[in-house]
């Protein structure tokens, strides 16, 4: 079970990475185990991992095999969408990889615009052609929208692609995936990257009507999932401590790193989210890039959200206890740098150095 400890002392040359909201906790040891035994098959194909996957997977979200497609990360699960239509709806500030596919596949890309509460500002009425592709809670914005919006998307849109990666963080994580094999116009996709720990594999699974999951099945390349992943996802799926561990470390340490951010003058606005990151507001909209900079220079790695569409932000992954230390003693360094460089700067202007 995790337990929040003291933080170690600083090593020299550490780095701690906050910037692909990667799990504090590292793997599940049982998926690591079954990775380990699966290994002795790796001259097999993996139809009958893939199979048992799926059936696990599957009873996990309480939706039937023929409605559950497994696919190689978020990309392939995108890719087999847009085979489907010829126009892709992406919200700005918004995850980029959507816009990313439909571009290299040829489609007409549209945006659904945020406003100032990070709320879609796009009419659902307009949202009439293509599929739109929605993350809830959203990257990097760290929100869900509001229920009377989704649901009139939900409701009246031809097809909606509905990204819960960061779902199991919110406060209540509640999955839409059961309703999507009862419709025609909605897919449910669930990653396996956050919630459930496993980056380094590219996996994730896709819910929705059994016609809607053939016709993507159709389109789907021969054997799409690895041995590795789909031994990964069943060891993950085994081990729920695990999983509850990792979705409890990650919302008692969320206020604290927010807490930390706070407390540096670099920034002037701290939003906690329902997602596994932090953001925090530079002072001057150009000062993300600097204090990205400066913090990787001590050993720190977060995230500049300017390619998210969200400039002067930065998106700081939940770690550790110990990762919250360093992260504190890198913002304190930073602190100091930019107020002696500004006192400094006020010497020599005093001086006439500088106009």
């Amino acid at each position: 079970m995790w337990k929040d400890a003291p933080s170690p002392p600083i090593r020299p040359g550490t780095e701690v990475r906050l910037h692909l909201n990667e799990s504090p906790l590292g793997p599940s040891k049982i998926a690591v185990e079954r990775v380990i035994a699966a290994a002795q098959d790796l001259h097999r194909y993996p139809g009958h991992l893939r199979r048992s996957a799926t059936a696990a997977v599957a009873e996990y979200q309480g939706v039937p095999e023929d409605a559950t497609l497994l696919t190689s990360g978020v990309d392939e699960a995108v890719d087999l969408v847009l085979s489907t239509t010829h126009t892709a709806w992406t919200t700005s500030p918004g995850f980029t990889g959507y816009a990313d596919r439909a571009r290299a596949l040829g489609k007409r890309v549209r945006t659904i615009v945020l406003d100032e509460r990070w709320e879609p500002a796009t009419d659902p009425a307009e949202l009439r052609d293509g599929v739109v592709l929605l993350a809830q809670p959203n990257n990097p914005t760290g929100n869900t929208f509001g229920p009377d919006w989704l649901h009139a998307v939900l409701r009246d849109t031809p097809l909606v692609f509905l990204d819960e990666t960061y779902l199991r963080f919110g406060p209540a994580p509640v999955s839409r995936a059961a309703r999507a094999p009862h419709t025609d116009n909605l897919l449910v996709y669930s990653s396996f990257s956050k919630s459930f720990g496993l980056a380094g594999v590219r996996l994730g699974a896709v819910f929705g009507s059994q016609k809607t999951i053939r016709a993507l099945r159709a389109a789907q390349r021969y054997e799409a999932v690895d041995t590795v992943a789909l031994a990964a996802a069943e060891g993950v799926l085994a081990d729920r401590p695990h999983l509850a561990d990792l979705r409890r470390c990650v919302v008692e340490l969320r206020p604290r790193y927010a807490e930390v951010l706070a407390t540096a003058d670099l920034f002037d606005h701290v939003r906690e989210t329902e997602a596994n990151f932090v953001l925090a507001r530079c002072r001057t909209p150009a000062g993300a890039g600097g204090v990205v900079a400066g913090l990787a220079a001590l050993g720190v790695r977060v995230c500049d959200t300017a390619a998210f569409g969200l400039p002067g932000w930065v998106r700081v992954s939940v770690g550790t206890s110990r990762s919250l230390h360093v992260l504190a003693q890198a913002l304190t360094e930073l602190d100091h740098r930019a107020a002696g460089g500004a006192a400094d700067l006020n010497t020599r202007t005093q001086d006439g150095e500088t106009a």
